[in-house]
């Protein structure tokens, strides 16, 4: 499984923290990977709210469909994307650190299935380039 975590702290509200890393509309924002991001229903973003993301990996453009897998308002968020060939799950939980301020942890976890798990050591280089990247944005950005 290929991996990233980030972690940031934030005087911002829990609530509107989570809210948003849940309208994965924001991602193209502060993810450079993302070239496009389209939701795909109306409303409150809640559990099972889907997304479409493009996104560039290794010179390839792939689209993903994520869908909120849990969303807990100021706790936690799993975001969950499931193809042939992947599993991609990105979890952000909040914490509270003290003198009115959260802890934000965000992992991204992409894991291989069938054969294309041999490729997860590759995976874990890109996901790791990418991450840096979009950590590097976030922390310039929203956190700043």
């Amino acid at each position: 499984m290929a991996t990233y975590q980030f972690a940031a702290t934030t005087k911002k509200d829990p609530l509107e923290v989570l809210n948003f890393f849940a309208d994965m509309t924001n991602a193209s924002g502060w993810d450079p990977s993302i070239t496009a991001v389209e939701r795909l229903d109306r409303g409150a973003i809640s559990t099972d709210s889907a997304f479409r993301l493009t996104i560039q990996l290794g010179g390839r453009s792939l689209t993903l469909t994520y869908r909120v897998a849990v969303f807990d308002p100021g706790r936690r968020l799993v975001l969950r994307a499931k193809g042939w060939w992947y599993i991609s799950e990105d979890t952000v939980t909040l914490l509270a650190s003290g003198e009115g301020t959260t802890e934000v942890r965000y992992e991204a976890r992409l894991s291989g299935r069938g054969p294309a798990r041999l490729l997860e050591p590759l995976l874990q280089r890109a996901i790791q380039q990418l991450g840096e990247a979009a950590g590097s944005k976030l922390r310039a950005t929203y956190f700043s």
